[in-house]
């Protein structure tokens, strides 16, 4: 038998193509969207932002996950995309003509965190519909990993355009247009390109399981994951790595706002970092998820992140400085490269009738529970910092400590994980 590759197969290019195509599209809109938003509100206003995304994210996914195994996907991600087109043209208005762009751009972050989750959980939802878990594992870090091409486009234009005019006009005021016309097209690529799949309906509830969880796991499905060691232990990760992250990113925005000026100063900085981060993630997704999967196994690979993370806070609460910013970007997009296809290649194993809904709690409802308990002690932190009169250098070390305590329990989780697995080997 041949070795297992990372390239599609005969019967396999119209598939990986088509959901190729989403994620890239999606991808480089979310690029776009995030230098603009995040330049725009600034590093005090980035938190509020974060907030909200998540509140809004977890509105938006769990209406999702309620009809994502019983509806037509194809035409649910044509209505989504029409929809986000729509938005970016209405907040391209608004920012142009309001009193208070800061506003408007910060509403752009809350589209831009619906769509780059419903989007991309849609496309990935497809995606273990029309692979089995044995091409999952070939194929899915080569999607993830080409998809990451959107993000490098979309942040390297936004970072190319801060200070630059198109025909008389600023050229950043001409981003917004080409997202929503970005989107129309990817619209009319999964109408056009996107090969029929299986549509799945849920079975009816079980009586003895009324349970619901943010109106989107009835309680069958939820005991399944409670049961399931691996994915329970999976669920405390994604919380987790999504809270510390939270905190990293903030103070590696504080590092580059400190090395700049103004908010164009911040949107190139941001966009440069942005580009390398995604660069390294692209690389290790699609060259070698794969093959470290297969050396690795599930439990040591999802391991990787959550030290990687507690370096990196360490590294930034030492020296918040603008080569920290660019050294701790570049490490986690490494982990998240090697991890990312790996947990969507687990979920294939999730029973057909509940996979749906399950993949999109797992891979989208618990990070944004993180992304709001991160921002959570990052409020917490601002209030006891200012309550003590501390200066803001202080102020963001005191807050990176809190990290760093939050991804030491975080490694913790990743162990119980790693024996989870070991277990279910043995047992096997």
């Amino acid at each position: 038998m041949a070795r297992p590759t990372s390239w599609p197969q005969r019967g396999e290019w119209h598939r990986a193509v088509a959901i190729s195509a989403i994620l890239i599209a999606s991808a480089m809109i979310q690029g776009i969207c995030d230098v603009l938003a995040t330049s725009g509100v600034g590093e005090r206003g980035v938190v509020w932002m974060w907030a909200v995304d998540a509140a809004i994210a977890l509105v938006g996914i769990g209406a999702l996950a309620r009809g994502v195994d019983s509806v037509d996907r194809r035409r649910l991600g044509i209505t989504l995309l029409c929809v986000f087109a729509a938005c970016y043209l209405f907040v391209w208005h608004r920012t142009l003509h309001s009193a208070t762009p800061a506003f408007w751009w910060g509403a752009l972050g809350v589209v831009d965190t619906l769509q780059s989750n419903l989007v991309v959980l849609l496309a990935w939802a497809l995606a273990r519909d029309l692979f089995n878990e044995l091409e999952a594992m070939r194929l899915f870090g080569l999607l993830g990993g080409v998809a990451y091409a959107g993000t490098l486009a979309g942040t390297g234009l936004a970072g190319f355009v801060a200070r630059r005019t198109f025909f008389g006009m600023a050229a950043t005021d001409l981003l917004l247009p080409f997202c929503a016309v970005l989107a129309l097209v990817t619209a009319f690529g999964i109408a056009w390109f996107a090969p029929p799949h299986h549509q799945q309906k849920p079975p009816e509830p079980e009586p003895d399981a009324p349970l619901t969880l943010h109106g989107v796991l009835d309680g069958h499905t939820l005991r399944y994951l409670w049961e399931e060691p691996t994915l329970r232990w999976l669920s405390a990760l994604q919380v987790g790595n999504s809270a510390s992250w939270t905190m990293m990113s903030l103070a590696v925005l504080f590092a580059l706002r400190s090395a700049g000026s103004d908010n164009a100063d911040l949107q190139q900085a941001y966009s440069h970092v942005r580009i390398m981060g995604p660069l390294a993630h692209a690389m290790v997704q699609a060259a070698l998820s794969g093959w470290l999967l297969r050396r690795l196994g599930y439990g040591r690979l999802f391991l990787l992140t959550p030290f990687v993370l507690l370096f990196n806070l360490m590294l930034l609460g030492v020296a918040p400085v603008l080569a920290a910013a660019w050294a701790v970007s570049l490490l986690i997009q490494f982990a998240f490269g090697a991890e990312g296809a790996a947990a969507h290649a687990l979920l294939v194993r999730t029973p057909a009738h509940m996979r749906g809904r399950v993949g999109t709690f797992v891979m989208g409802t618990l990070p944004q529970i993180g992304y709001l308990g991160g921002c959570g002690l990052l409020f917490a932190t601002r209030w006891f910092t200012d309550l003590l009169g501390w200066s803001e250098s202080n102020a963001m070390r005191f807050t990176i400590a809190v990290g760093v305590l939050t991804a030491a329990v975080n490694v913790s989780a990743g162990q119980r994980l790693r024996r989870a697995f070991a277990a279910k080997a043995e047992a096997a």
